[in-house]
């Protein structure tokens, strides 16, 4: 009996320390939906215990005004929805006691954020050239359950409700009218009120070209010409204009301002001459053309003066006599070599009395009156190009 009482001891205190070891043990379950959550999004877990009798549960927040006893009930099932006021980290302790002294703890970390909404994966990129697709995936996070819709704010837009699927599937291809800047909004809403938004810029742009505009198909020597360039698919194009009439220095200057081309060919010009005009960006976007314009020789222009008076044979003055011009006489007309008329007659008087010419008027503009043009320009400081032009006349009106 003695030895049978002594087995039951040793027996009793060689299994007390197991006993002991896995009384009062707890654990957080399965936490859904996760560790981070939304406002107003329900959390939920249940307390995994073993060696209690009858347990009780009490709950500790890290956050100020979080957690408390009440989101837990007596068989350790835990239930919280954050509000507004709970954003931030909760560190949640749980403590199990029992009557008979029993004890034991557990913790658990649970974010609560703003809900909200974001773009990712932009494919091929925010610039896209129309027939192009562009896609993009939205998330959010804070949500239960949440549904999209979105709106661009370009007029006439091709984007709709369609191109943004129930799972947050983004995919258009933008068509020719879509060319410019589309600023898209996208919006995340859920049954509990739940509302965020986020806005995603993409530029469609066009096939790179440039046109010519307001280029005249022929214009006289000793006018202006000007015409302008306008492009697609280019951002902040820079201009550059050649004329292929030249296959060596060219004697002519093309003015270019901008996108805008003023050129003012001279007598040498005459012909046919093709520009080509390109543009080129940053992006690495190109593109050329060519126009064609011909410059011809310009009519002469004849301005009525008043009637010459004729005087009879017998009573001409000797050769040897002053060369009277028309001191009302007014030039008007673009003259050059092979010009011909009464514009040309009076330049010749002119000339003659200033003492450039030294032959008699005739009427035709020859290669003598050219050397006296180019003298006389000599003389009033301006370029000697051999015909009457608006500095020309200007000076003879004087």
């Amino acid at each position: 009996m003695r030895r049978l009482s002594c087995l039951v001891l040793f027996v009793a205190f060689a299994l007390a320390p197991s006993f002991a070891l896995a009384a009062g043990t707890a654990a957080v379950g399965a936490l859904a939906p996760g560790s981070t959550v939304g406002v107003g999004t329900r959390v939920t877990f249940s307390m995994i215990v073993y060696g209690f009798t009858n347990p009780t549960y009490s709950v500790i927040d890290s956050f100020a005004g979080g957690v408390n006893n009440s989101n837990i009930d007596y068989a350790g099932n835990f239930s919280w929805t954050p509000n507004q006021d709970d954003i931030g980290s909760h560190t949640i302790a749980i403590t199990v006691t029992d009557s008979l002294g029993n004890s034991a703890s557990a913790s658990q970390s649970i974010t609560v954020i703003k809900p909200s909404v974001s773009i990712s994966g932009l494919s091929p990129g925010a610039v896209v050239r129309y027939g192009n697709p562009v896609s993009f995936s939205v998330t959010s996070v804070g949500f239960g359950a949440p549904s999209y819709s979105i709106d661009d704010s370009f007029s006439g837009s091709s984007v709709w409700s369609y191109n943004l699927s129930e799972s947050g599937s983004f995919r258009w291809t933008p068509l020719f009218k879509d060319i410019g800047a589309h600023n898209l909004t996208v919006y995340a809403r859920d049954m509990q009120g739940h509302y965020a938004t986020v806005q995603q810029s993409i530029t469609v742009e066009g096939v790179p070209s440039i046109t010519v505009l307001g280029a005249p198909t022929s214009i006289g020597a000793g006018s202006t010409l000007t015409f302008s360039a306008t492009t697609t698919g280019f951002s902040s194009p820079v201009f550059t204009v050649t004329d292929l009439f030249y296959t060596g220095t060219a004697t002519s200057t093309l003015k270019l301002d901008g996108n805008k081309v003023s050129w003012t060919p001279v007598y040498n010009d005459i012909g046919v001459h093709k520009f080509a005009v390109s543009a080129a960006d940053s992006a690495g976007h190109a593109a050329s053309t060519q126009v064609s314009v011909t410059v011809v020789q310009p009519s002469s222009v004849y301005v009525p003066t008043t009637p010459a008076v004729i005087v009879p044979v017998a009573s001409t003055a000797p050769t040897n006599a002053p060369i009277k011009t028309s001191a009302s006489y007014v030039f008007k007309s673009f003259l050059t070599v092979g010009s011909s008329g009464i514009a040309v007659t009076e330049l010749q008087k002119k000339l003659i009395v200033l003492g450039y010419l030294k032959v008699d008027a005739t009427g035709y503009f020859g290669q003598l009156t050219k050397k006296a043009v180019q003298a006389f320009q000599k003389s009033k400081g301006l370029e000697q190009v051999g015909f009457v032009g608006p500095g020309t006349r200007a000076a003879l009106n004087k």
